[in-house]
């Protein structure tokens, strides 16, 4: 698992997490911590927020942009009576309805 955050964020309990302090969670085989710099090269805010917020509104190009990579969704796609389900975990960033180019990794 990779973890990514912020240089300048907080984080947990009322803010008072660190990047160290994601550093230190993470010292384990199986996690790997990243603490990067904003990004000022985009014309959007870099935040978590932002980026939900653009790929709820279906801005994908926006969050793409602010991400500095395409924006991806852990899924699972079930079929019932030929019919062809796909399941997000309940939290997950999902654009809006419309049509969007998605790839399959299996």
């Amino acid at each position: 698992m990779r973890l990514s955050a912020i240089a300048n964020v907080t984080l947990g309990h009322r803010g008072s997490g660190t990047t160290e302090t994601l550093t230190q969670l993470c010292e384990r085989p199986d996690i790997n911590a990243d603490v990067v710099e904003l990004l000022h090269h985009v014309d959007a805010t870099c935040s978590s927020t932002s980026i939900r917020t653009a790929v709820r509104r279906g801005n994908v190009r926006r969050a793409t942009a602010a991400l500095g990579r395409p924006h991806w969704i852990d899924t699972v796609t079930t079929r019932d009576n030929g019919v062809h389900e796909i399941h997000t975990a309940a939290r997950a960033a999902v654009p809006g309805p419309g049509r969007y180019y998605a790839q399959r990794d299996r």
